[in-house]
């Protein structure tokens, strides 16, 4: 009995070890294909590179998915832009499993031509591009390198890395959206690093009302809940962003959205209590 029960032990380690492995090495996003659910599944951040993956095991597939399930707590803009695109393009619907936050929220989820969520999954927003603050959030993040003035937000390093980029990232941004040196890191004095700044926010700017256009969502979708009545709610810099209920969301032009389960319970998101809700 001992010895099974060693045995048995032995086994939930090595499984456990196993696991852990998995977790901390496994590529970031994680990428898979499912021919039974007819979906791709995307685990992850929201980069250049996954959407190179994401067109590959799409165009690997026999039988072409329909649908694009998504986990991601957000990453580079333009790189959700692109994924948001080639969903449209292929007329794919958008499932939510748990979470979709900033560039997942802002770009990915609104492409779906059918948006589905799971019971307890949260579309979670904190700004983009055209957000009053972001210019001044880039130049206090850049002179924070240097000396010790953080911006004190939750979502500073988020917000404010327009010039933070891997080697492979920048040479894919590039690939996909040519700036003709508007986006190169500036060197210089804090004037000429603000006119940088200023001439890539604008050439993102333009990349993202394009993109919305095209949805036919309102461009105030990132935004809304930084302004008016909600600008105190985000000024306090209590929470991580905000998310909308389901009437708002389709209000904002976000149609065709379904609880997987019938009803919706975002209070049981593991992030609920670090957003603020928007109802329009």
């Amino acid at each position: 009995m001992l010895k099974l029960l060693k045995n048995i032990g032995i086994i939930v380690l090595t499984l456990l070890i196993l696991l852990i492995a998995f977790s901390l090495f496994r590529p970031d996003p994680w990428i898979t294909s499912s021919t039974k659910e007819n979906q791709i599944g995307y685990s992850g951040k929201i980069s250049f590179e996954g959407y190179e993956k994401l067109i590959e095991s799409y165009d690997k597939a026999k039988n072409k998915p329909s649908t694009l399930k998504i986990t991601s707590t957000g990453g580079h803009g333009l790189a959700g832009i692109l994924i948001g695109r080639f969903v449209k393009e292929k007329g794919m619907g958008v499932q939510v499993h748990k979470y979709c936050a900033s560039s997942c929220a802002n770009y990915v989820f609104p492409a779906g031509k059918q948006k589905r969520l799971s019971d307890d999954a949260l579309v979670m927003y904190h700004g983009g591009y055209f957000q009053e603050n972001l210019l001044s959030k880039m130049l206090t993040n850049h002179q924070s390198k240097k000396v010790d003035n953080l911006y004190k937000d939750n979502n500073a390093n988020n917000e404010a890395a327009l010039f933070n980029a891997s080697e492979v990232e920048s040479k894919l941004k590039n690939k996909y959206f040519p700036d003709k040196g508007a986006c190169t890191k500036p060197l210089g004095d804090t004037e000429v690093i603000a006119e940088s700044a200023l001439r890539c926010l604008k050439f993102k700017q333009d990349i993202e009302v394009e993109f919305f256009a095209l949805l036919n969502v309102d461009p105030k979708l990132p935004y809304y809940g930084q302004k008016g009545d909600y600008k105190a709610s985000y000024q306090a810099y209590k929470h991580s962003g905000f998310y909308y209920d389901l009437k708002s969301l389709e209000k904002m032009g976000l149609d065709n959205i379904e609880i997987i389960g019938g009803d919706w319970k975002p209070s049981e998101n593991i992030f609920f209590e670090k957003l603020y809700k928007i109802s329009l």
